[in-house]
């Protein structure tokens, strides 16, 4: 299977970029999806880990930075955000608009002590490349009692290849329970995300 990131990395317009990281699901379209599941994500973050301004958040796979800037917005931390495409980090540095962000490729972090108390890794790990580096990349991040909180689809993975989207069938939730403590785990609201999206997927907080 050749990992073909182009979906990814060939974005151009913001418009570009909400297609590709909140696909319509159930019903409800990109922008639908954008509005009320992004606070409904952030609101189950904070409700594992209490945010400051002096806390580092590693916002793995950040896109434009949805996350990140809802948790900026809120608490006036600062984020780190790592991510395979030039053009979402590049988008990204608009969409926040804060000097308390920036992203960089996923490589780079190991020039970066480690300093994240939460990494946040949101739609993310379903559709990486090596499931297995990905994971000691972010781990490698945390700091001290660090906190990885994950939404991603309970069985399946997506992974792009030049072949077209494969499911490899890889278990992401049982892998991360290889490596962390299960802190709390549940599922998306369904008046949020709709139920079919509600019942396939998982969100979960970790401590190393």
């Amino acid at each position: 299977m050749l990992y073909d990131p182009r979906v990814f990395t060939g974005i151009c317009t913001l418009d570009d970029a909400k297609r590709i990281i909140l696909t319509p699901e159930c019903g409800l379209s990109t922008e639908e999806r954008w509005q009320y599941e992004t606070p409904h994500i952030v609101d189950l973050i904070q409700h594992q880990v209490r945010l400051f301004a002096d806390t580092v958040v590693l916002d793995y796979g950040c896109g434009i930075g949805r996350i990140a800037r809802e948790l900026i917005d809120r608490s006036r931390c600062r984020v780190i955000g790592a991510d395979i495409s030039p053009n979402m980090r590049a988008l990204a540095a608009s969409y926040c608009k804060s000097e308390r962000f920036m992203a960089c490729d996923p490589d780079m972090l190991v020039l970066i002590r480690p300093t994240a108390t939460l990494a946040v890794a949101v739609w993310v790990l379903q559709h990486v490349a090596d499931l297995h580096h990905q994971i000691g990349i972010i781990r490698r991040m945390l700091f001290g009692s660090g906190v990885l909180f994950v939404v991603n689809e309970r069985r399946n993975r997506f992974v792009p290849t030049a072949a077209g989207w494969i499911n490899d069938h890889v278990d992401v939730k049982a892998r991360l329970e290889a490596e962390f403590r299960v802190l709390a785990e549940g599922k998306l609201d369904p008046a949020v995300v709709g139920e079919e999206q509600s019942e396939r997927t998982f969100w979960a907080a970790y401590a190393v």
